[in-house]
Formats: structure tokens, sequence, C-alpha cells
């Protein structure tokens, strides 16, 4: 069973659940839960970003020692064609 209530802006029966009335448009929420709502959605945009960074750093990293097994491979390489 469904719980439902009376959408403010159009009186039709929305589901709890929505934050928004399907029919209207009308926000469900007051303004203390959009506060509450801002405070979450910028705390995950701060963990998006940390995570973010911490990836590209990882994937620097991870080329930065590709680079060196390349250059160590292509001096090994011109230094056994001057011994031949």
């Amino acid at each position: 069973m469904e719980i439902v209530c009376i959408c403010p802006g159009c009186n039709r029966t929305i589901n709890k659940e929505f934050l928004y009335c399907p029919w209207c448009g009308t926000c469900r929420m007051n303004m203390e839960d959009k506060s509450a709502m801002d405070a979450v959605f910028e705390k995950m945009e701060n963990l998006v970003s940390e995570n973010r960074s911490k990836k590209i750093n990882r994937l620097r990293n991870h080329l930065d020692s590709l680079k060196e097994e390349l250059d160590t491979i292509c001096l090994n390489r011109q230094n056994s064609g001057e011994k031949k």
C-alpha cells in the first residue's frame, strides 16, 4: 500500500515520496527540508570532487610510472643498438 498525500498546489493525490508534484510541479518540501537537502547535496558534491581528485592523482602517478618504464626501455634499446 502506497502512502499518499495531497499536493498543496493542485490538491491531487500524489505519492508521499515525491518531492515534486508530477501534475503541477509544486515542491512538497518546506524551507527547512530544502536547507537540509542542500547541505546533503553540498556534502555529496564535495565527496565526489575529493574522490575525483584522488583518482586523477592516482592516474597521474601511474602515468609517471609508465613514462619512467618507457624511458628505461627506450634507453636500453639505444644502448643495445650502440653495442652491435
